[in-house]
């Protein structure tokens, strides 16, 4: 049930972060490249969650979640660097460094939650799982500050530019 609860958090987390914008000019063209970033983000989010649910209801061996970590790290890796050589236009500079904390923050949670939930084993206590299950959504908490920033920031950039967020279809 925990599980379900941290997954529920996890995603929850996201939803209001994943807006999309109307299609049709060079501005909404970048912000969609912005969004791509946390969409991305988020359904790397869903598959780790869900091995985790796997993981935890059977198995236990929970280093097995390295692999989906390992491939979110070079992902994080990879936006940082072309944001960080990324030219700003039509006002998007606010937006790109909204995205770019947040990727900051992504990481700090994949080494403070993911990787202390890699080293839960077989023989870890539920007191033991249930810690690190707590820190990880103390994380995906504060990762909800960073979405609503990049969300923001994302407004502003559409309202500067003429064109309207769309709410993501559910």
């Amino acid at each position: 049930m925990k599980l379900k609860i941290l997954l529920f958090v996890f995603v929850l987390s996201w939803a209001p972060g994943l807006l999309h914008a109307q299609k049709g000019t060079t501005a909404i063209a970048l912000n969609d490249y912005y969004v791509s970033i946390t969409d991305s983000m988020y359904n790397y989010g869903v598959k780790w969650g869900e091995k985790f649910n796997v993981i935890y209801q059977g198995s236990k061996d929970f280093t097995a979640l390295g692999a989906e970590r390992k491939v979110l790290h070079q992902f994080i890796v990879r936006k940082q660097k072309e944001l960080l050589l990324h030219k700003d236009a039509y006002g998007s500079e606010d937006l790109r460094l909204a995205v770019l904390n947040f990727l900051f923050y992504e990481k700090k949670m994949l080494e403070e939650g993911f990787i202390p939930v890699e080293k839960l084993t077989k023989s870890s206590t539920e007191a033991e799982i249930n810690k690190v299950i707590g820190n990880l959504t103390v994380l995906a908490e504060e990762e909800s500050v960073e979405i609503k920033k990049v969300n923001e920031a994302q407004e502003a950039f559409a309202k500067k530019n003429g064109f309207a967020i769309e709410a993501a279809a559910e």
